[in-house]
């Protein structure tokens, strides 16, 4: 028996997508790899083939906005039958993820847009990345 996990990826408050992992679901292992995939994304408005090879020359994945974001994390660990699955936003499991995308107003009156990484079961586990638009 495994240690079962879902990820929730939201857009501010919308449900865009959710994950049910099977086993390895603690903060110390697919904690740790949500983390690390996070921290190799480039979130980009618009693609063109500079942001492109950009991405690859820095070992780097590029996500056309959140959307993109979401289906990069898919195919990223999703590599055989079983072990990771489409699931609903209500789908509760040992441990809970949530990533969200949200934008916060900052002091030049412009919106500065943020990765929240979080484990409901673990208070400690709570990562925040400012989002690069762009290379």
């Amino acid at each position: 028996m495994g240690t079962r996990s879902t990820t929730k990826i939201y857009y501010e408050k919308e449900f865009i997508m959710g994950l049910y992992k099977q086993d390895d679901g603690d903060t110390n292992s697919w904690g740790t790899e949500l983390k690390n995939f996070i921290n190799k994304c480039i979130i980009v408005n618009g693609i063109s083939s500079i942001k492109e090879e950009e991405a690859k020359k820095n070992n780097k994945i590029l996500c056309n906005g959140i959307g993109c974001f979401a289906l990069q994390l898919v195919k990223e660990f999703k590599n055989e039958c079983g072990g990771l699955y489409a699931t609903n936003e209500n789908n509760n499991q040992e441990y809970n993820y949530i990533i969200k995308f949200e934008g916060v107003e900052n002091d030049k009156d412009k919106i500065e847009y943020f990765i929240k990484l979080s484990c409901i079961e673990d208070n400690n586990f709570k990562f925040r990345y400012k989002m690069d638009y762009g290379l």
